[in-house]
């Protein structure tokens, strides 16, 4: 299904088109590009923007170690602050592979592998 932020800006056949363009093999073969200025910079593209749910003033962090350029979108140390306040264990006492198989029902392993 087409990003509605994009379908919202293109003729209604166009965005029918958009949704359609989804589908086929062409997002593998044409790559979306930007251009590298003399201070450095790049405009992410649009749809990317959109996509990734990046907005002005957000902070990107970039992995020098990478063989290629991986930007990940920087989390704020007040969001880490409130990450997992008033969280409550819901099987408190219950051993891990109780309320896994809770979850997720018991596990089945292939007969001749012995079970852990």
């Amino acid at each position: 299904m087409a990003n509605p932020l994009i379908a919202s800006r293109l003729p209604r056949y166009a965005a029918s088109l958009f949704q359609l363009d989804f589908l086929t093999l062409k997002s593998y073969f044409f790559n979306v590009k930007a251009t590298l200025t003399s201070k450095g910079q790049v405009t992410i593209p649009l749809g990317v923007r959109i996509r990734l749910h990046l907005k002005p003033g957000d902070v990107l962090e970039f992995d020098e170690s990478a063989p290629f350029i991986k930007a990940t979108k920087s989390i704020a140390p007040e969001s880490w602050e409130q990450f997992g306040r008033g969280w409550v264990d819901p099987f408190p006492g219950v051993p891990i592979a109780a309320a896994l198989d809770e979850l997720r029902g018991p596990v089945e392993l292939p007969s001749g592998r012995p079970q852990s």
